[in-house]
């Protein structure tokens, strides 16, 4: 799945979009695909896993 060309500067995300980070250094960007909450699908299932299956939103 490529992300990169939906990715966004935290200045330029909107409500309902991804604030998953995707790189490590400056600028930094963020996943920005659509989301319910937080994070999209992908990355709320990544958390999940990551923290052993609860997820606290």
């Amino acid at each position: 799945m490529q992300r990169l060309p939906f990715a966004k500067r935290l200045e330029d995300l909107s409500p309902g979009e991804c604030i998953w980070p995707i790189n490590s250094g400056g600028p930094y960007l963020f996943c920005a695909a659509k989301a319910v909450g937080k994070y999209c699908a992908h990355h709320k299932s990544r958390l999940i896993q990551k923290r052993g299956g609860h997820l606290d939103e």
